[in-house]
């Protein structure tokens, strides 16, 4: 498939389509990583989320003109999205750990309730197409 820059028509790169079968191998890939992730610490999940966010940070003018040639937006636009999204995950790397940490709800002399965040799992998304670093 051929992504064409809307303001021109020029060719800004290709791609190929998945088939059924590359998609299947992609989550058979995806469930065996997982076995890893959710033994992983918390804390040790927010320093992968941090290298993440610095090579977002390195590579902000090339993910920016990148979405520019795709969309044919505004390269500030462009920038603006990157940023906005380099906040977010400035957001989950401070708040992250607190979120996801164990939460007694109820605890008396005969009872221990409590709340214990696990990762899902495998999951599909589909992103809009105008914010390719927004997911969420």
């Amino acid at each position: 498939m051929k992504i064409i820059n809307p303001h021109d028509q020029s060719v800004v790169g290709e791609l190929s389509v998945s088939t059924q079968q590359d998609v299947k191998k992609a989550v058979k890939k995806a469930k065996e990583a997982f076995g890893g992730w959710k033994d992983i610490s918390v804390e040790k999940r927010v320093a992968y989320i941090k290298k993440f966010r610095e090579k977002v940070a390195k590579n902000r003018e090339k993910i920016a003109k990148l979405t520019t040639l795709e969309m044919g937006k505004p390269i500030q636009q462009s920038l603006d999205d990157v940023d906005g999204e380099l906040l977010f995950l400035d957001y989950y790397i401070k708040n992250g750990a607190k979120f996801l940490a164990d939460e007694t709800v109820l605890k008396n002399d005969k009872e221990h309730f409590r709340v214990t965040y696990e990762p899902y799992g495998v999951c599909a998304c589909v992103a809009p197409w105008n914010f390719p670093l927004s997911y969420g």
